[in-house]
């Protein structure tokens, strides 16, 4: 572990050089998500993960270091779940309150429309945006839910 943990670390470093960014790498030991969390930006910055993908009972089991992170992270958290591709579609879900303003304000403020690919072209960035009203048990809630999706909000 030790072995690959060194290699990892100046291979990082390497790719950072490569790209012409400035920042650290290091290494810590501990309970991972605490420690990720410990080293995480508070407000000013983006948190990034890999997922591995583990099913449920593993994630009952293990834990889930990602959902710790987007749990208790006090800066937004991206989790990327594949190989990272260019970025051309956002999609932010909504449902009105504080939080969803303030991921709609980030995605506005930190994601340029359009952004180039490298070769002088510019390739645009998709947001769609979802509000999904949840289904109730209660018919009355629903009758008032399918008449206010066909026009008759307010009544």
């Amino acid at each position: 572990m030790e072995v690959c943990a060194a290699q990892m670390i100046t291979d990082t470093k390497k790719q950072l050089a490569a790209l012409k960014l400035k920042g650290t790498v290091r290494k810590d030991q501990g309970a991972v998500a605490p420690v990720i969390l410990k080293h995480a930006p508070k407000r000013d910055g983006l948190l990034v993960v890999g997922s591995k993908g583990l099913d449920a009972l593993d994630r009952f089991m293990l834990g889930s270091v990602s959902t710790n992170l987007i749990s208790y992270a006090t800066c937004p958290v991206l989790v990327v779940k594949d190989e990272a591709v260019p970025l051309r579609r956002i999609t932010l879900a909504t449902d009105g309150s504080v939080a969803s303003a303030q991921a709609l304000e980030f995605v506005l403020t930190k994601f340029q429309p359009d952004r180039s690919t490298g070769k002088g072209r510019r390739v645009p960035i998709h947001v769609s945006v979802i509000h999904v009203e949840p289904l109730s048990c209660n018919p009355e809630l629903i009758g008032i839910g399918r008449r206010r999706s066909n026009g008759a909000c307010g009544s």
